[in-house]
Parts: structure tokens; C-alpha cells; sequence
């Protein structure tokens, strides 16, 4: 097992990862490799100073350190199902809060589900709870759409128009 950066990892080796790790997590999150693209360039994930868990080069576990100044926020991080339990994700988030200090950091935030088991790693490092993360997810019927009477035509923009929108329309995300 080794520590390393993320920096120079290709976005398809990126997104096998991602997929892999959260696999057996209670919030299904897989990517495909543009949405990984986007998730880095959006989320001004640094890899360079994004940790990595590798076993005979294969990434096992990872941690995606956002930045935006002095302040960095954890967009990702998590272990292989095939390594969970066996400490490994302290010695990573360890070395990712190291990486966090060489640009000195004032604040690094985090979001997690209540019943994620990381919390203890979370905080016997120090961080503390700020405020509960709720998930909704609806399980009722059929959600498809129904006839609506008035047709409204949707066009194509970029992600950079995307992202502008939702900050004009005051969607303040953590990071």
C-alpha cells in the first residue's frame, strides 16, 4: 500500500475509482467520465494536493481536495469496499489534511451522511459537526412524466452557462 497524489491520474482512471469505492455506499453516486471532468474542473478539485490509497498501483481509496483560496472542502473521499475496515482510511485522510496545511489551508469542510462510519476517523482528526445533512429520496409510484398542458422546450447550454445560472439563482454550494 502507498500514499500519493492524484495529480496526473487520467479522468477514466479517476471515475473507475470513484465508481468502485462507493460501491455498498447508502447514497449511489457513479460518474461517468465527463461527469467526472466536470465534478474536478466545477468543484476546483486540486489534484495535486488530492490524496490517493494505492495497492500495486490500483487506486483503493481516495480523497478529492476542492480549492478555493485558504479554504478546501473534501469533494469525495472513500475506500474500496475490499479494503473497508482496516484502518486504511485514517493514514489517507491523515495525509490529506497534511496536503491541506502545505497550501495553509484556515479551513477545510466536509459533508456526510449520519450513519457513514468515517465520522469516528472524521472526528478523532478534529473535525467537528456543523449541522446534520438530510437526504430525501422519494419511493412512491411511477414518476413518469404526465402530459403537461403547457410544452415547454428546453435548449442545450454549457456547463460554464449551467453553473453561472445557479449562481445567479443563489445556489451557494460549500465549497
Amino acid at each position: 500500500m502507498n500514499l500519493a497524489t492524484l495529480e496526473g491520474v487520467s479522468t477514466e482512471e479517476l471515475t473507475k475509482a470513484w465508481n468502485r469505492c462507493w460501491e455498498g455506499y447508502p447514497y449511489a453516486t457513479k460518474f461517468r467520465e465527463h461527469q467526472m471532468e466536470a465534478w474536478i474542473e466545477k468543484c476546483k478539485i486540486d489534484l495535486a494536493h488530492s490524496m490517493s490509497l494505492k495497492d500495486n498501483g490500483e487506486i483503493v481509496g481516495f480523497s478529492f481536495l476542492a480549492v478555493d483560496g485558504l479554504e478546501g472542502w473534501v469533494a469525495g473521499a472513500c475506500i474500496d469496499p475490499l479494503y473497508r475496515g482496516n484502518n486504511l482510511f485514517t493514514d489517507l485522510f491523515r495525509k490529506q489534511l497534511e496536503k491541506a496545511q502545505e497550501l495553509d489551508m484556515v479551513k477545510v469542510t466536509l459533508e456526510v451522511l449520519e450513519n457513514n462510519h468515517a465520522i469516528r476517523v472524521y472526528s478523532k482528526l478534529g473535525f467537528q459537526i456543523q449541522r446534520e445533512l438530510l437526504l430525501f429520496r422519494y419511493k412512491g409510484e411511477d414518476l413518469s412524466l404526465k402530459p403537461r398542458k403547457k410544452v415547454v422546450f428546453l435548449r442545450k447550454v454549457s456547463l460554464d452557462e449551467y453553473f453561472l445560472a445557479r449562481n445567479v439563482g443563489g445556489f451557494k454550494p460549500p465549497w
